[in-house]
């Protein structure tokens, strides 16, 4: 009986100790490391997007400006984490998604 007893304690206690070792690796999988090959990758993803969102942003100003103040704010936002790349630090990639997500414009 106790060894049964002290197995189920073993087995708890050996669950436990997983738990922020796997939360741990989940977070950091979703970080992006700056000057990684993966930052480079999504350095250029940003860049891409900034200039799209910048010219769109000019593009519907005039025509509609709610659309046009949302791509303009986009813009920023991944400007800011263009910045924050280049500048060493680690972002997460939620971050990077959501910077690169447009599809709140449909909205406006």
């Amino acid at each position: 009986m106790k060894g049964i007893i002290l197995g189920v304690v073993v087995l708890a206690l050996s669950a436990i100790a997983s738990i922020p070792v796997v939360s741990a690796q989940t977070d950091l999988q979703s970080i992006v490391r700056a000057g990684s090959p993966e930052a480079a990758q999504f350095l250029q993803k940003l860049k891409e997007a900034e200039y799209a969102d910048r010219g769109n942003s000019q593009s519907y100003t005039s025509d509609d400006p709610s659309i046009g103040h949302n791509y303009a704010r986009k813009a920023e936002e991944v400007s800011a984490l263009i910045k924050r790349l280049k500048g060493g630090q680690s972002v997460r990639r939620e971050e990077i998604e959501g910077a690169l997500d447009n599809s709140e414009t449909r909205f406006y």
